[in-house]
């Protein structure tokens, strides 16, 4: 072959077509076959065997030969690949939606599991303060217990002066039982009234002086570790001899209120926040009656204790008065020195107790039992008169 000695006009060499006619270059090697039919010219050289071929493909494609065919062949090759290639970005875009959908919901169904984690179990910093608020109340408790113990070796029967003067009674409708209905502003002389629920050291030592029966549950006390938890197991004509014993009577139940809420109608004792530990053991979830777990020693809820210094008058047991029951007398009562129905049924029992907490655990809550009902959640303590 012949070497091109001069080749200045818009000619390809074959090998140069060869090239532009694979892969990528199919488009251009097409768009320059169709110049090529244009700009056909003579070359340099009568034996250049490039110039030959060229101009045999131009003499073909006019003639709608080989050339032609290819041509088209290869742009129709381009639209298909060119198709193709647009499904393939049209799923890649549909499979990264997807992509993403899946991952947000694997982000969400791990923040949903990690919250429920937190609230199934608080996280140590929680758990731990958590801890360190219990102990305290329980370290404030027993704190109160001891001093209580230390006044009860000093004065084995403590008692708090209530001044006379007038107190709220009862409960606005609402917000209480329809027997605290309706409320209203009740006289008192002056009395005094046991500063600590009766408690089992007490007791045990009216049994010896008086010669009395046990109440129930007493085969389940430790001397050594309940003297100072209250009594109970005692219904209520033991609870009145005892008191007699002693030269007292059991309160009132308008001289209960009063001791137990002061002057200005609080709804507990403590004041108007909602029973707690803090403040009471009531609603303690223990079924099955003890009285080391039941029952707290008296005076160890210094924060529960009621305007005039008197301690559980909510909480640990519930506590005999002297009245009788009757569901409207409230409507009846004297305003002055009001001492309950003449006679009745049942009699009324107030402050509720470790077991349950019932909504007449508060100052002006009220409740019944028969008079010769014995419960290892009831108790009660004594008033007497102004010293």
């Amino acid at each position: 072959m012949k070497r091109l000695r001069q080749n200045t006009a818009p000619y390809l060499p074959v090998g140069d077509f060869a090239a532009l006619s694979s892969g990528p270059c199919l488009l251009a090697a097409a768009r320059c076959l169709d110049m090529m039919r244009l700009h056909i010219g003579p070359v340099t050289g009568a034996g250049d065997e490039g110039g030959q071929f060229i101009f045999r493909l131009q003499k073909e494609s006019m003639k709608g030969g080989p050339g032609q065919k290819d041509y088209r062949g290869l742009e129709e090759q381009l639209k298909e690949d060119e198709g193709s290639l647009q499904q393939q970005q049209e799923f890649a875009k549909k499979k990264k939606e997807m992509l993403d959908r899946i991952k947000k919901a694997q982000e969400e169904a791990k923040s949903k599991a990690e919250t429920e984690e937190k609230q199934t179990h608080p996280e140590p910093e929680k758990e731990k303060e958590s801890k360190n608020s219990e102990e305290r109340l329980k370290n404030a408790r027993e704190e109160a217990a001891r001093k209580a113990a230390e006044e009860l070796l000093r004065n084995p029967r403590p008692m708090i002066a209530i001044p006379a003067g007038e107190f709220i009674m009862g409960s606005e409708p609402g917000k209480g039982q329809p027997d605290e209905s309706p409320q209203r502003t009740v006289y008192l002389d002056a009395y005094t009234i046991d500063k600590y629920e009766v408690t089992v050291a007490q007791y045990n030592d009216y049994l010896k002086k008086s010669g009395g029966e046990p109440p129930d549950f007493w085969d389940r006390v430790n001397s050594k570790e309940d003297g100072n938890r209250p009594v109970v197991g005692v219904d209520w004509l033991e609870a009145d001899e005892y008191c007699r014993f002693y030269g007292k009577r059991l309160p009132t139940e308008a001289q209960w209120e009063k001791a137990a809420r002061g002057t200005d109608g609080r709804k507990y004792p403590w004041g108007y926040d909602d029973t707690s530990s803090q403040f009471a053991n009531f609603a303690s979830g223990i079924i099955s009656f003890s009285y080391g777990k039941s029952l707290a020693n008296v005076g160890s809820y210094e924060a529960g204790k009621s305007p005039y210094g008197v301690y559980d008058m909510v909480g640990n047991v519930w506590e005999w008065v002297n009245d009788w029951y009757r569901k409207d007398y409230y409507q009846v009562a004297l305003a002055k020195n009001p001492a309950g129905p003449d006679i009745g049924d049942y009699v009324v029992i107030r402050g509720g107790s470790w077991a349950i907490r019932p909504a007449v655990a508060r100052s002006a809550g009220r409740m019944f039992l028969s008079p010769n009902t014995r419960s290892n959640s009831l108790g009660f303590r004594c008033a007497g008169e102004a010293r």
